[in-house]
């Protein structure tokens, strides 16, 4: 994100300019500044402006739409994490956007492994690792987060499989 006076400005003059592009980005980097509740209000303040459809504002809906879902995800809203999510996904399908919908695929991942379901997990992050072969730090962060999810199992077996599957990318492997 811009740093604070940056971002200001940027809200000032977006909304002064009054376009719906500027105004989603303004919203998104004032958003990653505020407490989750403020940013979370902030962004959906704009939701009329994604539900027109125009395709011009694909891009920087999706964007919002995966702020949402993170942040959701990271406080265990799971419902409105799959929600965003899924927003997401339709976007970037319907714009044919490649590159975001691979972005989206690891946040669909984590809210399945915060929701328990390892399988739907683990067949998210074997599309992520195909959709990028031959990235270590892909690779790397699909067997840590499967190790992560089945050490909360309580499956020390699966674990240990992942955490040896993981590739070191010249880093040590860890779990918290």
């Amino acid at each position: 994100p811009f740093p604070l006076k940056e971002t200001s400005e940027l809200v000032t003059l977006a909304e002064a300019a009054g376009d719906p592009w500027f105004l989603l980005l303004a919203a998104q980097e004032q958003a990653a500044l505020l407490s989750p509740a403020d940013a979370e209000a902030r962004l959906l303040a704009l939701e009329p402006l994604c539900a027109t459809g125009d395709r011009s504002l694909s891009l920087r809906c999706s964007l919002r739409d995966h702020f949402l879902g993170e942040g959701y995800a990271g406080l265990h809203r799971l419902d409105e994490a799959r929600a965003r999510a899924a927003a997401e996904r339709a976007r970037v399908r319907q714009a044919r956007d490649w590159v975001q919908e691979s972005a989206v695929i690891p946040l669909e991942a984590q809210i399945a492994l915060l929701d328990g379901s390892y399988a739907l997990a683990k067949a998210y992050l074997d599309e992520t690792s195909a959709r990028r072969p031959g990235e270590c730090r892909v690779e790397r962060f699909a067997h840590l987060a499967l190790a992560q999810a089945a050490q909360n199992q309580l499956r020390p077996d699966r674990a240990r499989a992942e955490l040896a599957a993981a590739p070191r990318c010249d880093e040590p492997l860890s779990i918290s």
